[in-house]
């Protein structure tokens, strides 16, 4: 488990301490996790809220864990001062996409999934092609429009007042 200390990874590590004071390392997961999203955890849950969502009540349901903050394509798993970061499926951010807008989550069993290569902290490249595009191609303009899927919580992780 690659693991960050407060020194490097100040920001992140800073943004969840707003919902868990005592986090002062993050961690990538190295394996996948079950959890099992129960109706009464849709039924506690508020829309919006990265640390109180359907998926956050149901791991914290899980023994040793103190709590979660799940964004919409990764989950932070509070274990003491460790938060262990987990990648989200497909199938989990539809699943928040239909909460944050109509307060409707599946009920079920879903696996976050270990971070894979590109993705790690301790990953100096980062994720991505970082090929430089070559002769009449870096002149054409993307084909696809961006698109920012909006009534969701936000990218960042900041508390709701």
């Amino acid at each position: 488990m690659s693991l960050y200390t407060e020194q490097r990874a100040p920001r992140l590590v800073s943004q969840l301490r707003r919902y868990f004071p005592q986090v002062d390392r993050v961690a990538d997961a190295n394996k996948p996790m079950k959890v099992v999203v129960s109706p009464d955890d849709v039924k506690k849950a508020k829309k919006m809220e990265h640390n109180a969502c359907a998926m956050a009540k149901a791991c914290e349901r899980i023994p040793q864990v103190d709590g979660a903050i799940v964004k919409t394509t990764t989950a932070y798993v509070i274990k003491g001062d460790l938060a262990i970061r987990y990648l989200l499926p497909a199938t989990v951010t539809r699943e928040i996409v239909s909460f944050d807008r109509n307060h409707d989550f599946r009920p079920g069993e879903y696996q976050l999934s270990a971070m894979n290569k590109a993705h790690r902290i301790d990953n100096k490249r980062g994720g991505g092609n970082h090929t430089k595009p070559r002769g009449i191609l870096k002149h054409l303009k993307p084909l696809v429009a961006k698109h920012k899927t909006e009534g969701i919580r936000g990218i960042g992780i900041k508390p709701h007042d």
